[in-house]
């Protein structure tokens, strides 16, 4: 809260992580359920688990980085000349949240973040190609239908929780009761 002139001004934000993480998990939860579309729940899970972690690391953002923020998020921040990218956003802030410690982009954790990023964007940007059947184990399909599965959507919902218990342990501290 901040008083100037003797008017008293306040800053107030709701907090969509925890719903975004829930619903994600709810959709992973009704995917062995019969569908009118096998595509649905995973879809939504994959979309809600980046949305949860693109959430969480703006709100970090916004209180580590106070007022150069909109800076930082409009690329006009000290040595950027991009915005920056999801993944980049979760090196720079959680190194500046934690004296240093951040992830590393050669580990198996954050490479599978920006795996999960590449198929949500994949999804969002859909161009709908014709391309040559992809085989899989349920037989050839569509490369959309080989890349947006239960196995992906069971994936991006495991790597939305680690990297929040992983960010929370360089922060040296617990992740929140709803990362269950």
């Amino acid at each position: 809260m901040v008083t100037m002139s003797g008017e008293v001004f306040s800053r107030m934000r709701t907090p969509l992580e925890p719903i975004l993480y829930r619903l994600a998990w709810e959709h992973i939860s009704h995917i062995d359920e019969p569908q009118t579309d096998p595509l649905e729940h995973p879809i939504q899970a994959i979309i809600l688990s980046v949305a949860c972690l693109e959430t969480f690391i703006n709100a970090i953002g916004m209180v580590t980085l106070g007022v150069g923020w909109d800076n930082y998020e409009a690329g006009h921040g000290p040595g950027q000349d991009h915005r920056p990218r999801l993944a980049d956003k979760w090196i720079e802030i959680t190194k500046h949240q934690n004296d240093g410690k951040t992830f590393g982009r050669g580990d198996r954790l954050f490479q599978e973040f920006t795996g999960l990023i590449r198929l949500r964007n994949y999804i969002l940007h859909y161009k709908s190609p014709f391309t040559s059947p992809v085989p899989t184990s349920k037989g050839n399909v569509t490369e959309a239908r080989a890349l947006i599965n239960d196995d992906s959507a069971r994936k991006a919902v495991v790597v939305m929780k680690e990297m929040l218990q992983e960010f929370h342990r360089l922060s040296g501290g617990q992740a929140p009761d709803w990362v269950v």
